[in-house]
């Protein structure tokens, strides 16, 4: 279903030509997984196109407002968006397929897995990441603020916590995945601390940091990488493995934004 949609929608059909799949199994599993979705809320293309169109939009005034004032639109005190949590999911979704960033970053996450006991997946989302990871774990925990019924649905053996996730001394996990996630939250580092403390010793933590990306909802700019450096010594990790993946939006005229996708460990 979601490749007519694509075909019927020249946006939608030139954005997913343009793009280089090089993981044709990632591809598939993103394209499946948005199939599901789509099926499961009855959601017509035309929907799928007024959403996304709308999200492109808003990301192009809020990055015209960055590059006058150099300060995230969502930081000022007169900012006022408002997207329910649905439309947020469809554009998570359609980006995958649609912009080349969304789908290196899926791609890194498959190049990093290893079999394992457990996984932590804190912000999960619509449960893209859990998608591309569910086969490689015996068990998953998820954690989320607020869940769409469709996760538990197409992810029954998750478990699934509608919360802010806060370490405890009960579960230590192999592998903790924050996907773009970090840029959401004021006190990043708090969360990065919490991830540490339920980290087995050769555990891993996969994150992803945002530079330079004014969306509406962002509110950290990972643009000082000695900082990062320096937190995250303090709780004891260090980077194992780091790649930083380009953005070449539409309709915006940044010159430099990413995302770096990094597999931390501990000393």
């Amino acid at each position: 279903m979601i490749l007519q949609y694509i075909n019927d929608v020249r946006l939608f059909q030139i954005l997913y030509e343009d793009l280089d799949f090089y993981n044709e199994g990632v591809r598939q599993t993103l394209l499946n997984y948005i199939d599901k979705y789509i099926k499961y809320k009855n959601i017509s293309s035309y929907e799928l196109r007024r959403n996304y169109e709308s999200f492109l939009k808003q990301y192009a005034k809020d990055a015209d407002t960055y590059l006058k004032s150099s300060k995230y639109p969502a930081l000022s005190s007169d900012f006022n968006h408002s997207i329910s949590r649905e439309e947020y999911d469809i554009f998570l979704l359609l980006s995958t397929v649609l912009t080349q960033h969304r789908y290196d970053i899926m791609s890194e996450i498959d190049q990093s897995l290893l079999v394992s006991e457990n996984a932590l997946v804190i912000g999960s989302g619509i449960g893209l990441e859990i998608e591309l990871i569910k086969e490689n774990y015996k068990l998953i925990d998820a954690y989320d603020i607020e869940l769409d019924k469709f996760c538990f649905n197409s992810q029954p053996q998750v478990n699934f916590f509608e919360k802010e996730f806060k370490s405890n001394n009960i579960q230590r996990y192999n592998d903790i995945f924050i996907i773009e996630l970090l840029e959401h939250i004021r006190e990043p580092y708090s969360l990065i601390k919490d991830a540490a403390a339920v980290l087995i010793p050769q555990g891993r933590i996969i994150i992803t940091l945002a530079v330079n990306i004014p969306q509406f909802d962002h509110v950290y700019n990972f643009n000082d990488m000695n900082l990062f450096l320096r937190n995250i010594d303090i709780f004891g990790l260090e980077v194992e493995y780091e790649k930083e993946i380009n953005h070449e939006y539409i309709m915006n005229g940044l010159s430099s934004s990413s995302n770096i996708f990094m597999v931390l460990k501990k000393k």
